[in-house]
């Protein structure tokens, strides 16, 4: 740590010696001159920078994508929706309920008769298994519902 008063030591005097004169330095006239000092150059910095945020966006958005669209974690992200609907109740139960669907469509498959009820408005379509409520999936066929 500096003292606060910064004392100018003298170096003794030779034996015989006459006492030292003092010098005066001349007063500048004018104020010196300022130069510029450049550090580091103003492109180089901005180049890292907008590289840096490229790389970040590179990274960010497939990641945004990923996880809005379900890629990451798709079973933790299905969204149960509560239906009124059990396994005895059958088409005219559920028309009465929600409505005429926009389209009804009808398969047979291992001696079952399957029928998709599609309700895009409510963002979900209904299964129907042998006439009789199975349960709901959404518009990428994940399960929302069932009985």
């Amino acid at each position: 740590m500096l003292p606060l008063v910064r004392r100018v030591i003298e170096m003794p005097r030779a034996v015989n010696e006459s006492p030292r004169p003092r010098i005066r330095a001349p007063r500048p006239e004018a104020p010196a001159a300022v130069v510029g000092i450049r550090l580091e150059s103003v492109q180089g910095r901005t180049r890292f920078v907008l590289g840096a945020v490229a790389v970040g966006l590179l990274i960010f958005i497939p990641l945004a994508v990923m996880v809005r669209d379900g890629f990451i974690g798709t079973r933790a992200a299905a969204t149960r929706i509560d239906l009124p609907f059990t396994a005895i109740d059958d088409y005219p139960s559920i028309v009465a309920q929600l409505g005429a669907p926009s389209q009804d469509r009808t398969r047979k498959s291992g001696g079952a008769e399957f029928r998709s009820l599609t309700y895009p408005s409510r963002g979900f379509t209904v299964i129907l298994k042998d006439g009789f409520y199975l349960g709901a999936v959404d518009s990428n066929g994940r399960l929302v519902h069932s009985r």
